[in-house]
């Protein structure tokens, strides 16, 4: 999840050691990222990383900047010693004096030894010059990134094994997020076989009314099929859809912050009972808004739980398919649910990456994304950054992109209607 933060006062810390050949406005931006990654980074012990001693390394390699691209490198290799996902720093997409670095409207995996497009954005300047999951790009990945906008030559082997150069517009995939977040149909194969289908490609604010619109006209199916594939997370708007999945309600998970873990010193791998009883109750806060202010105005911490939907609760099976881009809220979501009676997860491994993030203005058109709260599940256990492997494996392969053969969709229908 990711919210807009206001800027934080700077103190001139280590600025009597930087290197007077430094421009001010890196200077300035250092200290901005350094200091607010020092006192909002969730985990007080900053995953065993001496982070002061980083930021003093980090500051004498300033006098080697010479332009934008060295500097947003160097800070990324900082954040980088911090062992963490959703942790990085980038022009902002507001910014009126940088254009953003992005590629071109395409997800490449590496497969079999070959950087293989596994998804393209069907309205993406890729996409309308030819470029179709299963080809192979031949040009290396780094040439791809640029500015936001720019042409970029590459060279592509198609399905048919055909080469061919193209130039493409840089363009970034997923952006702005696809709405409505939630869509789902109903499929009947007869009239007594009926199944539903819900995709989801973002956990965004407009999630928990849809959910309980698609639960009602799903009610009566035999099983619902959840795609999740290229879900990078979002907020937890899912525990709205999960209060109709589970049998009772209960805890999906605990959010904890800096404020909180502070009186620990560090964060813990599990939150046994009498430290699960200290955290206040959430239930019905299925906004970023509504969430980040539930676990702030409790000090940092909070348990949010399904609610009670009565006869509403679904009872027929649960297939969720997921991919190596499932992230996140998406993968809070399939952990919440994997193991479950009836739940069947299909697709390749997640993402892993799970943790919460907030977004900070950085002066000079930067944006740092930071993770300022982790997810402990209703076991006590910690999220942070682990992958879930799907009950059923669907290899991913060039053939079967090359043939349009969605396996694992498939394979989805097979749980339900056996």
């Amino acid at each position: 999840m990711s919210t807009a933060l206001g800027l934080l006062a700077v103190t001139t810390l280590g600025q009597d050691s930087l290197p007077a050949t430094v421009p001010v406005r890196y200077s300035d931006a250092f200290e901005f990222v350094w200091k607010d990654v020092n006192q909002n980074f969730f985990d007080p012990s900053f995953l065993g990383v001496n982070w002061t001693d980083t930021g003093a390394r980090y500051r004498e390699r300033l006098a080697h900047v010479h332009n934008d691209e060295e500097f947003a490198k160097l800070i990324n290799q900082m954040l980088g010693e911090l062992p963490t996902s959703h942790l990085h720093f980038r022009v902002s997409a507001e910014s009126k004096t940088m254009t953003p670095s992005t590629q071109i409207g395409t997800l490449i995996h590496r497969i079999d030894g070959e950087n293989i497009v596994v998804y393209i954005e069907p309205t993406s300047d890729a996409a309308v010059h030819g470029v179709h999951p299963g080809d192979v790009l031949l040009t290396p990945n780094v040439a791809l990134r640029g500015p936001w906008g720019s042409p970029v030559s590459i060279e592509v082997q198609h399905c048919n094994q055909q080469i061919q150069k193209l130039s493409i517009i840089r363009e970034p995939i997923g952006w702005p997020y696809e709405r409505p977040s939630l869509q789902w149909r109903l499929v009947e194969r007869s009239s007594d076989t009926k199944f539903g289908y819900l995709r989801i490609t973002h956990f965004e604010d407009d999630v928990a009314p849809l959910a309980d619109q698609a639960m009602q006209e799903m009610a009566d199916t035999k099983g619902i099929i959840i795609d999740l594939r290229n879900n990078t997370g979002g907020n937890a708007s899912y525990v709205r859809l999960m209060s109709y999945l589970v049998p009772r309600p209960g805890m999906a998970f605990v959010l904890l912050s800096r404020p909180f873990l502070d009186r620990f010193g560090h964060a813990p791998q599990k939150l046994d009972d009498a430290l699960l009883a200290q955290i206040p109750k959430v239930t019905g806060a299925y906004t970023t808004e509504a969430i980040l202010n539930a676990f702030r105005k409790n000090g940092g911490g909070a348990a949010f739980y399904t609610e009670d939907v009565g006869k509403n609760a679904y009872k027929g099976k649960i297939v969720l398919l997921v991919n190596h881009e499932t992230a996140s809220a998406a993968e809070a979501f399939v952990w919440d649910m994997k193991g479950r009676s009836g739940v069947t997860v299909i697709g390749q491994d997640t993402a892993g990456a799970i943790v919460g993030a907030e977004d900070f203005d950085i002066p000079g058109g930067w944006k740092l994304t930071l993770p300022t709260h982790a997810t402990w599940g209703s076991d006590g256990k910690v999220y942070m950054d682990q992958k879930t492997a799907p009950d059923i494996m669907i290899p991913e392969t060039r053939d079967y992109l090359c043939r349009r053969d969605d396996t694992a969709m498939k394979a989805a229908v097979g749980v339900l209607l056996n």
